[in-house]
């Protein structure tokens, strides 16, 4: 509803809008993509649960899930901070850190960004731009009654690792806990599995990054794919 007054100016315009991110064509052998995605203070973590080596390092990892999940490779990262008072320096430093690491972990190049004050609470936003060859571009757009469906992962670990961190009750050893946690805490992006995907001859009608579980991420391929 909100977009919908916007026009599409320029002919290499892919994807604009609808997809885990934007894409162009940047030139007759590859695609530029673009995504952003936003982690705000008391609606997607508590700071009292996570670290600021952990929240760095998750907020490039959700990013970096967009990019492969159109068979793309993340290149680059800009980082807009909203920082309240009590944010310390050291506090910044270890969030520089988690997000140092996981970029150094796939290569990616911090490229840009901007700091600005906020009143009350903290913020996070990373835009990420990667890259896909042309004809390699896996969309939402293009399922087919009778395709298969495959997963990577195990679903319901990171959403687990979240009743857990909420103080809900759940009866599993210590050991579990702590890898239930870890999951939601330090999500893995499936780059490896999606660059097998791209190298393979499989013929793949759509793909998508489960965040919103799995039957509401498959209700979008649905309604894109018009099936």
């Amino acid at each position: 509803r909100l977009s919908k007054n916007f026009k599409h100016h320029y002919s290499n315009t892919i994807l604009p809008l609808g997809d885990d991110c934007a894409s162009y064509s940047a030139s007759s052998s590859k695609n530029q993509l673009v995504s952003t995605d936003a982690l705000v203070e008391n609606i997607h973590f508590k700071l009292s649960t996570i670290s600021a080596e952990q929240l760095g390092k998750k907020s490039i990892a959700v990013n970096i899930s967009d990019i492969v999940a159109m068979g793309g490779t993340p290149t680059r990262i800009l980082i807009t901070l909203g920082i309240s008072k009590k944010i310390s320096s050291s506090f910044l430093d270890q969030l520089y850190k988690g997000i140092h690491k996981t970029c150094e972990l796939y290569d990616i190049e911090l490229f840009g960004g901007d700091t600005v004050s906020s009143p009350n609470c903290f913020f996070i936003n990373v835009t990420i731009i990667g890259e896909t060859k042309s004809g390699k571009l896996f969309t939402r757009k293009g399922a087919k009654k009778g395709d298969l469906i495959f997963t990577t992962g195990t679903l319901g670990d990171s959403s687990l690792g979240l009743n857990i961190q909420s103080g809900k009750k759940w009866k599993c050893s210590a050991k579990s806990k702590k890898y239930l946690l870890k999951k939601h805490l330090t999500p893995i992006p499936r780059l490896k599995e999606s660059q097998l995907l791209v190298r393979s001859t499989c013929k793949i009608n759509s793909m998508i990054d489960i965040s919103d579980g799995l039957v509401q991420d498959l209700h979008h391929i649905c309604k894109q794919s018009g099936t």
